[in-house]
């Protein structure tokens, strides 16, 4: 039982991590035809829900996870 309860965990935390890391290619992506022939430095998640931290081109910018609304840093 207990073994069945730490396998299920393992792939729900799996699968979590999976979507995680799909949903940060395809923002890269989107990131990507925004600012063509950019290099997208940096990439991270915030502790805010849907709010990532873009760093591009040398500037720190933040969007939401469509790449949808941008807001620079001051």
């Amino acid at each position: 039982m207990m073994r069945l309860r730490s396998l299920m965990m393992l792939l729900s935390l799996s699968c979590l991590i999976s979507q995680a890391l799909a949903d940060e290619a395809q923002l890269r992506k989107l990131l990507e035809d925004h600012f063509p022939g950019t290099e997208i430095e940096s990439l991270r998640k915030t502790p805010f829900a849907g709010l990532y931290e873009v760093v591009v081109g040398g500037e720190i910018l933040y969007t939401d996870d469509q790449a949808k609304y941008f807001s620079w840093a001051t």
